[in-house]
């Protein structure tokens, strides 16, 4: 979408099964030369598995700038299977544009995604002052047996993520439960396991909660008293490299 233009697209996918294809699901917006593309997308109740990846959304503005917004529904779905991600959440704003998605990741099943970096990834990246947010609810999913189990990625000092999470299982992944990467220098992400909300992070074959950065970065990860226990074959349940904190 291009030149000054403004979309409003609504999408609703439920109840459908795809195998043995490339994405089960991928929807992406892009916005050029001062566009607006606003985007409301329900997903739920669907079965992708043995794909590439099983979810892949991806809101995009390039040089020329421009705005997409997507408000995000995903719930009841399984994501199992596939070679590489479950679930692929990308916000990615370049110089003049802004990418903003919110909304919330519910009830899924994202199990045995064992080739890509995590049952499910988020990443935003701003080359400008809110270039790229995410603002993600997450809440009674299960999430096992893939690399990390979910993956926050951020890039430059417009990269925002603020992640909530209640009564998820996040267990038995082959490398970390939950991990949260700069990827270049300073954008801001925080992730708070919500105080008594029965989250589980356990039996991960590493850290329970990682911490990554080599680059200026504010990463926040607050645990508020629930259940990361079990992981890092009984070594530290927690690990920063870099400048994160982790607050017990």
């Amino acid at each position: 979408m291009s030149g000054l233009a403004v979309a409003t697209q609504i999408f609703t996918v439920t109840n459908n099964v795809a195998t043995n294809v490339d994405n089960g699901l991928r929807i992406a917006a892009y916005a050029f030369n001062f566009a607006t593309v606003s985007q409301a997308i329900d997903v739920a109740g669907n079965s992708f598995s043995d794909d590439v990846n099983g979810i892949v959304i991806r809101g995009g503005v390039g040089f020329s700038g421009g705005t997409v917004s997507q408000g995000l529904t995903i719930a009841d779905n399984t994501l199992s299977v596939n070679s590489g991600y479950g679930l692929f959440v990308k916000a990615n704003g370049y110089q003049f544009g802004f990418v903003t998605q919110t909304g919330s990741v519910t009830s899924n099943t994202i199990t045995d995604n064992r080739f890509g970096r995590a049952g499910a990834i988020f990443h935003a990246s701003g080359h400008q002052a809110l270039g790229g947010v995410q603002t993600m609810a997450f809440a009674g999913n299960t999430i096992s047996h893939n690399e990390n189990g979910l993956e926050a990625r951020a890039a430059y000092d417009g990269g925002l993520q603020n992640f909530t999470f209640a009564s998820n299982t996040i267990a038995s992944n082959s490398l970390a439960g939950i991990k949260v990467d700069a990827i270049a220098a300073s954008p801001t992400q925080t992730l708070s396991l919500l105080a008594g909300s029965g989250n589980h992070v356990v039996g991960n074959a590493g850290p329970g909660v990682f911490l990554y950065n080599l680059h200026p970065a504010n990463q926040t990860f607050n645990i508020n008293g629930n259940d990361v226990s079990g992981n890092n074959g009984g070594g530290p349940q927690t690990v920063v490299i870099g400048t994160g904190v982790i607050n017990p």
